[in-house]
C-alpha cells in the first residue's frame, strides 16, 4: 500500500510530461533525497504489480512509463479509498470537513474512519491545536463538532488546509492551462473541479474587463480560490457571515454594485446555489486588495504622497538617491492602493520571498519596516512583514548595484506577484550578466504569448505548466548565488566578478557605441570588463571643477513649453537625479521654500537660482540648465522667468570654479540674448567650454 505522500507523488509524475527532478519531491514535501529515493522505490514496486515502469535519468530525475490508457488505470486505481488512513491525512479530512459543513456527526466519523473514541479525542486535541493558532475554537456539543469563529478566520484556515495539499503555482496551471479533472493530491479527496476554477477564471476576467482593473496572477489565483471555497460551503447550507457595518460601507462602491448585478446569475446557475450579498461583499475586497489602478500613479493622490514620503525617507536613511526614482514612486504608488486595502480588511498577503529576503536584507527590512509604519499612522494601518518586503522589492530596484551595459542575448521575465517583483530580477540581471537584454515582463496568463520575436530565453519565479517556443529556468528574484550559476550556464555566459557604481553607465555606453563604430568587437565581455577596470583606477575629482564637468549637455535643456514653476523646479531636479546628485527629499524641499516664500531663488530680471543645502538630501555636486520659449511666472509672486539654473552642491569648494564662469556670462548681455534662443545644447556646452578656456 502506498502512503498519502507517495499516492501524492505518483500523481505529480502522472500530470508532468517531462522528468521530475528528485530534488524537487524533496524540497516540495520536506524529506531528504533519501526518503525521497525511497518513496519513488515503493511507488515503482507498486506500478511494476501493473506492468507499468518508471524511467531514470541522473540528471533529470524520474519520469512515469505510461501511455495514456495505462495512465487511466493508474489514476482508478487512485480514484479508491484506502482502507486505512493514516492519522495526519485523517487529521486533515476532518478539518476540511469541519471548514465546509456546519456541523460533522461524531458517530459518523467513527463509523466512516474505524477509529477508537480515544484515537478521536486524540484527534480532536490536534484539531483544537491547529484552529488556536488560526482564532478558531472546535465545539463539541449533542454528538456533533463544529468550528466556532470569525467568517475571515474560516476562510483563512480551509485556504491554509488547501495550499498545504495544493502548492498555489499548481492550483495556477489547473485555471491557466485548462486542464480537466478534479484537483487534489488523492483524487478520492477532491477540492475542487479544474472546471468549475476554469469557470471562475473567465468570471474574473469578465470583472477585470468592465471594471478597468488588472489581477496579478497572485490576486487572481486568491480571488479563485476564495469563490471555490465559498461555493464549497454554500453547497453545505454553510452561512456567510459579515460585520454589518463593514458590509454597508462596501454597498457603497462601484465595485460591489457591478458585482452584485452582474455576476450574481452566472454563480448561481453555474454552482446551484443562492449567493447571499455577504459573499459578494468579500468579491469586493479582494476586488479592492488586489487591483492595479492607473489613478494611484497620480503623484498627487495620496498613495502617490505615501510613495513619495517613503522613496524619501529611505534615500536619507541610505544616504545616496535611489536610482530611476521616479518609477519606484510609480510602482510603490500602484502597489500601496491594494495594499492599504487588504490591511484594512485584513486580507491574507503572503510574500513567498520573506524568507531569502530576511536573510539577505534582514536590516533593510526593519527600516523600512519603522519608516512605513511612520507613513502610515495617520490611516490607523499597519503593514505585516510580507507587505514591507514587497515594498523592499520596490526599493530594491533602485539600489546601487552594477552596470548595464549594451547587450546580446534576449531574455523575457514571468513574475506572478507583481511589478515589483519583476522590477528587481531585472535589476538582478542587468547588474550581474550586462551583456543580457532583458525584453519584458508577463504574468503566468501573459507568458503563454512570448514568441521567438519577443525573447532567446525566459527567467520565470513559477513553474510553467505550458509549452514555450523558448526555453525557460525558474530562479529566485533576489539571484542568489547558486541561481547566479544557473543563469550562468543557461544563458551561456558568466555575471560580473567586479561591482561598479550604476551612476557610470552613461560613460561605459558611449565608449562601447565609439568602439563599435570603428571597430569589430571580437570579445565583447572582455572588453567590458577592460573599461569597467580602467574606470576603477580613474583619478579623483579635484576641487574646484569646473562649470562644463558639472554641467554636461544631457542636464541642458532648451526653449521649453509652458509649464507651472512646480513642474520647471521638478525638471530641474530631476536631470541631477537622473545623474545620482540629488533624491528627491531635495526636490520636495525646493518647492516647499517657493510655496512658503523662504528663498531668493530670483538673482536677476529673468533669472532663476534654485538651491537648498547638502543636508537637504544632496549626493555631489552639479548643475542642470532650462531655458523656455516664453517667460513663467515664478512662484506667487509670478515674477516671469526664462532661466532656470538649479545647483546642488555637496561642500563648498567644488562648485566654485563652476560658479565664477556663471557669473561672468550672465553680466555678458550678448551672450544671455544667444542663450535666450539657442536650441542646441551641445552648442551651449561647447560655448561654456570656450568661456572657461578664456
Amino acid at each position: 500500500m502506498l502512503t498519502s505522500r507517495q499516492q501524492s507523488m505518483l500523481m505529480r509524475l502522472i500530470e508532468e510530461r517531462g522528468y521530475v527532478a528528485v530534488g524537487r519531491f524533496a524540497e516540495e514535501y520536506g524529506i531528504s533525497l533519501r526518503t525521497a529515493r525511497h518513496d519513488l522505490l515503493q511507488i515503482e514496486t507498486r506500478l511494476s504489480a501493473m506492468g507499468i515502469g518508471l524511467k531514470r535519468d541522473r540528471r533529470k530525475g524520474v519520469q512515469l512509463s505510461a501511455d495514456d490508457a495505462e495512465k487511466q488505470r493508474i489514476v482508478e486505481w487512485l480514484n479508491r479509498r484506502p482502507d486505512y488512513v493514516d492519522p495526519g491525512l485523517r487529521v486533515h479530512l476532518l478539518l476540511k470537513r469541519l471548514l465546509s459543513e456546519p456541523a460533522v456527526d461524531s458517530e459518523a466519523v467513527l463509523e466512516e474512519y474505524m477509529i477508537s473514541r480515544n484515537t478521536l479525542l486524540s484527534d480532536v486535541q490536534e484539531m483544537k491545536a491547529w484552529l488556536a493558532l488560526r482564532g478558531l475554537k472546535l465545539i463539541r456539543e449533542r454528538g456533533t463538532m463544529r468550528i466556532e469563529g470569525s467568517e475571515r478566520q474560516k476562510r483563512k484556515a480551509y485556504l491554509d488546509l488547501m495550499r498545504s495539499e495544493i502548492p498555489e503555482e499548481r492550483i495556477l496551471h489547473y485555471v491557466a492551462d485548462k486542464r480537466k479533472g478534479r484537483v487534489g493530491e488523492r483524487l478520492w479527496n477532491t477540492w475542487f473541479q479544474a472546471e468549475d476554477a476554469q469557470f471562475l477564471f473567465e468570471l474574473v476576467e469578465k470583472m477585470e474587463h468592465h471594471l478597468d482593473i488588472r489581477f496579478s496572477d497572485v490576486g487572481r489565483s486568491a480571488l479563485i480560490l476564495h469563490l471555490l471555497m465559498a461555493m464549497e460551503r454554500l453547497k453545505n447550507n454553510n452561512a456567510i457571515r459579515m460585520d454589518e457595518e463593514l458590509l454597508q460601507e462596501l454597498k457603497g462602491t462601484k465595485e460591489f454594485e457591478w458585482v452584485s448585478r452582474n455576476i450574481r446569475e452566472d454563480l448561481e446557475s453555474h454552482f446551484n446555489v443562492s449567493v447571499p450579498e455577504e459573499e459578494f461583499g468579500y468579491i469586493t475586497q479582494h476586488i479592492l486588495g488586489a487591483q492595479r489602478n492607473h489613478e494611484a500613479t497620480d503623484e498627487n493622490s495620496i498613495y502617490g504622497q505615501l510613495a513619495k514620503r517613503i522613496v524619501m525617507r529611505v534615500e536619507r536613511e541610505l544616504g545616496y538617491p535611489l536610482q530611476r526614482a521616479d518609477q519606484i514612486v510609480q510602482g510603490l504608488a500602484i502597489h500601496l492602493k491594494p495594499a492599504m486595502y487588504r490591511a484594512k480588511f485584513r486580507l491574507e498577503t503572503r510574500n513567498p520571498l520573506l524568507a531569502q529576503l530576511e536573510l539577505e536584507y534582514g536590516p533593510m527590512l526593519d527600516m523600512i519596516g519603522k519608516i512605513a509604519d511612520e507613513a502610515l499612522e495617520p490611516y490607523q494601518i499597519r503593514f505585516g512583514r510580507d507587505e514591507i518586503g514587497y515594498i523592499l522589492i520596490h526599493i530594491g530596484s533602485g539600489l546601487r548595484e552594477r552596470i548595464a551595459v549594451p547587450r546580446r542575448k534576449r531574455v523575457a521575465i514571468v513574475c506572478s506577484s507583481g511589478i515589483g517583483t519583476s522590477a528587481i530580477l531585472r535589476r538582478k540581471m542587468e547588474a550581474l550578466f550586462p551583456q543580457i537584454e532583458i525584453t519584458g515582463e508577463y504574468s503566468y496568463v501573459e507568458s503563454r504569448k512570448i514568441t521567438t520575436a519577443e525573447a532567446d530565453a525566459v527567467l520565470t519565479m513559477i513553474e510553467l505548466g505550458h509549452d514555450l517556443p523558448v526555453p525557460w529556468l525558474k530562479v529566485s528574484p533576489l539571484l542568489p548565488p547558486p541561481d547566479q550559476e544557473r543563469v550562468g550556464h543557461f544563458l551561456g555566459t558568466a555575471p560580473l566578478q567586479e561591482a561598479v557604481e550604476a551612476d557610470d553607465i552613461q560613460w561605459v555606453n558611449r565608449i562601447i557605441d565609439v568602439i563599435e563604430r570603428h571597430a569589430e568587437i571580437r570579445d565583447r565581455d572582455g572588453l567590458v570588463q577592460d573599461i569597467l577596470g580602467l574606470q576603477k583606477g580613474a583619478p579623483a575629482i579635484p576641487k574646484g571643477r569646473p562649470l562644463t564637468e558639472l554641467l554636461p549637455p544631457s542636464s541642458i535643456l532648451l526653449r521649453l513649453p509652458p509649464m507651472d514653476w512646480e513642474a520647471a523646479i521638478r525638471t530641474g531636479n530631476r536631470l541631477l537625479r537622473e545623474r545620482g546628485l540629488t533624491g528627491l527629499q531635495y526636490e520636495e524641499k525646493l518647492v516647499e521654500m517657493v510655496q512658503c516664500r523662504k528663498h531668493h531663488f530670483i538673482i536677476d530680471e529673468g533669472i532663476a537660482y534654485p538651491h537648498a543645502s547638502a543636508s537637504d538630501g544632496v549626493w555631489g555636486t552639479g548643475f542642470s540648465l532650462l531655458t523656455f520659449a516664453e517667460p513663467i511666472d515664478f512662484g506667487s509672486t509670478g515674477h516671469p522667468v526664462w532661466l532656470i539654473i538649479t545647483q546642488a552642491a555637496s561642500d563648498k569648494q567644488q562648485h566654485v570654479a563652476a560658479l565664477s564662469t556663471l557669473l561672468r556670462v550672465f553680466n555678458d548681455r550678448e551672450w544671455m540674448r544667444w542663450l535666450r534662443h539657442a536650441a542646441s545644447p551641445q552648442a551651449v556646452w561647447e560655448r561654456l567650454r570656450r568661456e572657461e578656456k578664456a
